[in-house]
């Protein structure tokens, strides 16, 4: 994944802020993973749609596992109220807890639970997501 990200950071120039990772369900929690504990830069925007945070991100007790924490991290949590694989007041408790950690809960640009939405996908996210790429809330 790493690779694949330097690939395209490659293709823009070197600037790490024009790559976007997003990612749903699994692929929600690989992504949060790649920030925060492989990648050793911030990317454009992290963007977590309906994901538990992988270990050894929930075990964190002080951050020193983070391979970056900085505070020019922008992410996206949105997560659906009625989620019955990962619960929503659970998962973002545990991701809230990770940013406490590691000093950067002010790197959430937009934190949302989707009333009625269970574990899918619906427009507004998308809409929501593209608000976020293009540098807004």
């Amino acid at each position: 994944m790493e690779a694949l990200i330097e690939h395209e950071v490659s293709l823009l120039g070197g600037d790490h802020k024009q790559v976007y990772l997003v990612g749903f369900s699994e692929g929600a929690q690989l992504t949060g993973y790649m920030q925060l504990a492989q990648l050793k830069v911030a990317l454009g925007g992290v963007a977590v749609l309906d994901g538990f945070p992988l270990p050894p991100l929930f075990d964190w007790t002080d951050g020193s596992g983070a391979s970056y924490k900085g505070s020019d991290m922008r992410w996206m949590l949105w997560h659906g109220a009625d989620d019955p694989i990962f619960p929503a007041n659970f998962t973002l408790t545990a991701w809230d807890r990770i940013f406490d950690v590691l000093g950067a809960s002010s790197t959430k640009v937009i934190e949302h639970t989707e009333p009625g939405m269970t574990h899918t996908l619906v427009k507004p996210e998308f809409e929501q997501l593209a608000r976020f790429v293009r540098g807004g809330t």
